[in-house]
């Protein structure tokens, strides 16, 4: 009789302790621990904590199939999140921070392979500063990550200088962005580093001389436009004219 008593004092002690899941406060916030399953499934979604309705700690997300789909460890003082997403294989597929549910700081993103794909700067959600994309095919790229390209943002948008290598780390293009848009000078080199074509781009449009050159002769077509137009014979001979009188470069 001792015995049973002391074992139904255990039990009415331990389920008076016992984890509650899924609870609101009186304002209805979550607190606490919860569970999410997915709809009409016992199958878990995600399952961690909240402080006033805030996510806190680690939490841990799952696929439809139970193998794990993210790992993200929450601050619900600051709204910083440390994450990390997984392919279904398992292999880490980014990794990054979160700040109050936006993109923010160093991005890295891999292939399902476990291969470095892309690094990236984001700020309050928006790429700002440089995006890099890697190679992750050919035989050099087997044995070590290499630059594929380079490419610079502002507020969400292409602004600045952009790089595009071959696998030996030499130029293959070069060229600049404005709000997106291909602007000033672009430069394309072939594996000899020989420039074989040579743009130039103004307010979306192709402006001023355009150089291509044929590698099987070393022939060289010149082209010129003028915002978008390629202007022939008397009419470019006009317009060129007209630049010179007024002072204006025919490339600007």
């Amino acid at each position: 009789m001792k015995y049973l008593f002391s074992l139904l004092l255990i039990v009415l002690f331990s389920s008076g302790f016992r984890t509650q899941i899924n609870q609101v406060d009186a304002q209805g916030r979550k607190q606490g621990v919860w569970k999410k399953t997915y709809p009409n499934s016992s199958v878990l979604m995600y399952h961690g904590s909240f402080v006033d309705n805030k996510p806190t700690g680690l939490f841990i997300y799952y696929n439809k199939n139970r193998t794990k789909k993210a790992l993200m460890n929450h601050n619900h003082l600051t709204g910083r999140s440390v994450v990390n997403f997984f392919h279904s294989n398992g292999q880490l597929m980014s990794v990054g921070i979160y700040n109050n549910q936006k993109k923010d700081s160093i991005w890295r993103e891999f292939n399902i392979d476990g291969k470095l794909i892309e690094i990236s700067k984001y700020n309050k959600g928006k790429l700002d500063g440089l995006k890099q994309l890697y190679y992750v095919t050919g035989e050099l790229a087997q044995y070590k990550s290499l630059l594929h390209s380079i490419k610079t943002f502002s507020g969400g948008m292409a602004n600045g200088q952009y790089f595009e290598y071959f696998m030996d780390g030499s130029i293959k293009i070069k060229g600049h962005y404005l709000n997106d848009n291909k602007d000033g000078l672009w430069q394309i080199y072939n594996e000899k580093g020989i420039i074989v074509i040579s743009e130039r781009y103004k307010n979306k449009k192709k402006h001023g001389w355009c150089v291509y050159l044929n590698e099987n002769d070393d022939t060289k077509l010149k082209q010129y436009f003028f915002e978008g137009e390629l202007l022939k014979g008397k009419e470019r001979l006009n317009k060129l004219n007209e630049l010179k009188e007024k002072g204006i470069n025919p490339n600007d």
